[in-house]
């Protein structure tokens, strides 16, 4: 199913220029993006999880995966590229570019930067995310102690 879904949107995202996305949808879509950022820099799981859907599958693992994280890491996460792909009302689909660095941490991490396909679904008129598909994982130089 997963690669049925990739396929699709591939294939989709080659006819559809970003100009055809409502600028409002894709705007509310970049402030929950950039929200997310950082409170994931901030290292704050409750502002963190405000802008994952409640109804996720995901939820609770990524409320767990979290705590253990900010406890073994200071990290530092940019967005690096958002495309929209698919947007219906219900559903609004990217293909996004994120890189974390490790800032500070005595356990190793290798910086990275994650290319992904992410669905968000709306719940209570913002758009939230639902789920993710990583398409590839590219680690940026050698596993690292200490980054300053």
């Amino acid at each position: 199913m997963k690669k049925i879904l990739i396929a699709f949107l591939f294939l989709t995202a080659t006819t559809i220029h970003a100009a055809e996305f409502d600028p409002h949808e894709v705007n509310q879509l970049k402030a929950v993006l950039d929200h997310n950022i950082e409170a994931m820099n901030n290292e704050n799981i409750e502002e963190y999880m405000k802008d994952i859907h409640p109804k996720s599958i995901a939820y609770n693992n990524t409320k767990m995966i979290l705590k253990k994280l900010f406890t073994l890491f200071d990290l530092k996460s940019t967005n690096l590229d958002i495309t929209p792909l698919f947007v219906d009302g219900k559903y609004f689909i990217i293909k996004g570019r994120t890189q974390t660095l490790k800032i500070a941490g005595d356990t190793p991490f290798s910086d990275h930067i994650i290319d992904g396909i992410h669905i968000y679904k709306k719940h209570d008129g913002k758009w939230l995310l639902w789920n993710s598909i990583i398409l590839e994982i590219v680690k940026l130089g050698n596993v690292k102690m200490e980054n300053k």
